[in-house]
């Protein structure tokens, strides 16, 4: 079965959590569609379970919304 999706890279940042700036890192894919994404982790919570999780659902509402189309006129 082929992969959903495919990390295709990953940079450190800063991210607000709504009082300070914190360290996290930015982690860019692409899905089996073709659709590119992008999710921001902050590095407490930069694992691989976390950073899966995250990819997966931003991976289906990417493709899912890529698919649709306007009404017919």
């Amino acid at each position: 079965m082929a992969a959903k999706w495919t990390v295709t890279g990953q940079r450190q940042t800063t991210v607000s959590n709504g009082l300070t700036y914190v360290p996290a890192m930015i982690i860019s894919f692409r899905t089996a569609d073709g659709n590119l994404g992008s999710i921001e982790v902050p590095h407490s919570e930069y694992t691989v379970a976390t950073v899966t999780e995250l990819v997966t659902r931003a991976a289906e509402t990417i493709d899912a919304i890529g698919k649709l189309s306007g009404p017919e006129t």
